[in-house]
């Protein structure tokens, strides 16, 4: 009987044991498992991202290579730092399978070729290396983009001035002796200007970009759009004077009596109504003129009938009035024009409609007293009107009607 259950406490026994290295074993073979199935796809992933930095191609734009340089850190936060964290928790995994084998003298686990803790650590090793050329990469694209950003600033800059200067000189030469042809000239000079100035929006959405690039100096220019944008002014305020200036002096050789202060009223005035600056005025910016000078009420929508037979008579039926004809407009308005019909009827208000021109309406029209002895020494006598003269007959031998 002893031996009977000596015998049943021996397969007891054995079969613990079995169960317990069975046990180990397993446990074994799933932490080995575990470890297989976790540092494969943890190559690959490094392996991939080295693939991906290593062929990453230059961006063409700030925004781009700015978004590149964020997404290249919020990487070195959050993925690789991931990567490293399984790197050691996979090589406390292995340590623990082979300290577990080794406490019970039992062979060191084996992995595949390729899948050691020290294979991890030479393709981290080798991924380093990688970013390290990639995040050169990426600060050399911004600076080279930078520098692409300052150059292209600096050539518009560039090119805008000096065109602009160029315009100023012309316009700075001797007019010379063609004073019509010198007109001519400005006029180009200042069609050319306008044209400069809607080239400004270039050079301002070049200094945009450098702007939303922080580049606060450029060594490709001195000149910032505000500096242009001052020039361009200066240079269609001296364009704007030499035209009145030179139309001033057509006018004078003209015979018009029209002085050159006044000429350059004329010119400022027009220029100021010209709201599209094509060098005529239209219906509404003529309108806006009388309106101004208190000719007219104004009355944008509605038809004026006193406006119409104004601009057809200053503008001879066209559909624009040219700056001659609101010269000759003005001047006619100043009183200064010597046509005759203008005269006469001048005549005619201050005498109230008769033929004769007495001292006392000289005096109530406010005629200085050198004047009033012209009229009484060189005006006939009317017959018959005690001391009245006769206008009609002097304006008609003056004016060799």
């Amino acid at each position: 009987l002893y031996n009977v259950f000596s015998s049943m406490d021996q397969v007891e026994v054995a079969g613990r044991k079995v169960a317990n290295f069975l046990n180990f074993m397993s446990q074994i073979q799933s932490m080995s498992n575990d470890y297989e199935k976790r540092v494969r796809p943890l190559h690959a992933e490094i392996d991939q991202l080295g693939k991906q930095f290593s062929t990453a191609e230059d961006a063409q734009t700030y925004a781009q290579v700015k978004s590149a340089i964020v997404d290249f850190r919020d990487y070195r936060r959050t993925k690789r730092r991931q990567m490293m964290q399984e790197k050691d928790d996979l090589a406390t995994l292995y340590t623990s399978i082979q300290t577990k084998l080794r406490f019970q003298k039992l062979p060191p686990y084996e992995a595949p070729a390729g899948l050691l803790p020290k294979d991890t650590e030479e393709h981290l090793n080798t991924l380093a290396g990688v970013e390290t050329s990639r995040r050169r990469q990426l600060n050399a694209n911004m600076s080279a983009i930078k520098t692409k950003l300052e150059k292209s600033f600096g050539d518009e800059a560039n090119s805008f001035y000096d065109k602009i200067q160029q315009i100023k000189h012309s316009a700075l030469e001797d007019f010379g002796s063609d004073l019509n042809a010198a007109l001519d000239k400005l006029n180009k000079l200042s069609d050319s200007v306008k044209a400069e100035s809607a080239n400004l929006s270039k050079v301002e959405a070049a200094e945009k970009l450098c702007e939303e690039a922080n580049i606060e100096s450029n060594e490709y220019t001195d000149h910032t759009v505000d500096d242009l944008s001052f020039e361009i002014t200066s240079v269609e305020k001296l364009i704007a004077k030499n035209i009145a200036a030179v139309s001033g002096h057509i006018a004078a050789s003209s015979g018009s009596g029209i002085s050159a202060e006044q000429m350059k009223e004329y010119q400022e005035t027009f220029n100021h109504f010209d709201v599209d600056k094509d060098h005529t005025l239209n219906r509404l910016e003529f309108k806006s003129c009388l309106s101004a000078l208190g000719l007219i009420n104004i009355d944008f929508e509605g038809s004026d009938s006193k406006f119409e037979h104004i601009f057809q008579d200053v503008s001879g039926g066209a559909d624009i009035i040219q700056f001659n004809n609101f010269v000759e407009y003005m001047n006619r308005l100043a009183g200064s024009s010597m046509d005759p019909s203008q005269i006469e009827t001048s005549f005619t208000t201050l005498t109230g409609g008769r033929p004769f021109i007495t001292k006392n309406d000289c005096t109530t029209a406010g005629l200085h007293q050198e004047e009033i002895e012209f009229i009484t020494l060189n005006l006939p006598p009317l017959p018959g009107v005690d001391g009245g003269y006769d206008y009609k007959t002097y304006l008609n031998n003056s004016f060799k009607k």
